[in-house]
């Protein structure tokens, strides 16, 4: 997992002196989104927990983003702005009033509170009882589910990190397709989340327990499951095509015959 990581910053450096033309801070949050969706959903371990848009599930006003472009549109401005930090000593003045103001925003937004959706304002209602020891059905057909309820199965073991790293994955998802998402856990897990991605309610305790609380039932689609799904592999995409183009650039320079390895251009009679 280290080198997925370390990938992004040899690719950074690798293309930044043949891209100068695209903004840095662009530049960077592309390759790590691109390397985010890589890690996530095409690397044989598919690990998707620790994306740089779960940490700021918690924070509805910015999680709202996530309803769009999903985690990995908040990953792209998350990195984005970092870069633009990063690099602001070295930006004209223009360039530095906008990453403070940018800066100024983020924290505006990031302790902004807002209300939970209620079941009862948005939807019909339903009284939704989970036990550790339910298998509970899962809806998960974009078109038809008005809620998600989802059976997990956390190790006994986790620590309490893991178990809230995990739970993040679960309010991402429920931010993601603007659904009340409810999971039944045989460890401890078992929660609620709503739909701005806020957790509704949650058991305490890996001892046996139930939990019963009141959620929603949503019809509506967000710009997330209509479509932008597929960001993160538009930024993959975007990625791998600024690498091939780098690759053939520097091979070009480098011979000086703008050849590229195995392909023949000057054919020898066959005899």
């Amino acid at each position: 997992m280290a080198l997925i990581t370390g990938l992004f910053a040899a690719l950074y450096l690798w293309l930044r002196g043949r891209f100068s033309r695209i903004l840095g801070w662009l530049l960077a949050a592309l390759l790590w989104t691109g390397n985010e969706t890589y890690r996530s959903e095409i690397f044989v371990l598919n690990f998707g927990w620790l994306g740089q848009g779960h940490g700021v599930v918690n924070c509805p006003a910015l999680a709202a983003g996530a309803s769009v472009l999903g985690c990995y549109g908040l990953s792209l401005m998350i990195v984005g702005l970092a870069s633009l930090l990063a690099t602001a000593s070295r930006q004209n003045a223009r360039t530095k009033v906008a990453a403070g103001a940018a800066t100024i925003l983020w924290l505006v937004l990031y302790f902004v509170p807002l209300p939970r959706p209620s079941p009862s304002s948005r939807s019909s209602c339903d009284s939704c009882r989970l036990t550790r020891t339910t298998n509970t059905a899962s809806q998960s057909s974009e078109d038809e589910a008005e809620l998600f309820l989802v059976p997990n199965d956390d190790p006994p073991e986790w620590g309490a990190v893991q178990r809230r790293q995990h739970r993040l994955l679960f309010q991402m998802r429920a931010v993601e397709c603007g659904r009340w998402l409810a999971r039944a856990d045989v460890a401890g897990g078992t929660s609620i989340a709503a739909p701005n991605g806020q957790e509704a309610a949650r058991i305490r305790t890996t001892g046996p327990g139930e939990l019963t609380s009141k959620v929603g039932r949503l019809t509506g689609k967000t710009l997330f499951v209509r479509g932008g799904w597929i960001f993160g592999r538009v930024c993959l995409a975007l990625s791998v095509t600024l690498a091939v183009a780098t690759w053939v650039g520097a091979y070009k320079d480098r011979n000086g015959s703008g050849r590229l390895p195995g392909i023949a251009t000057d054919r020898q009679p066959f005899v």
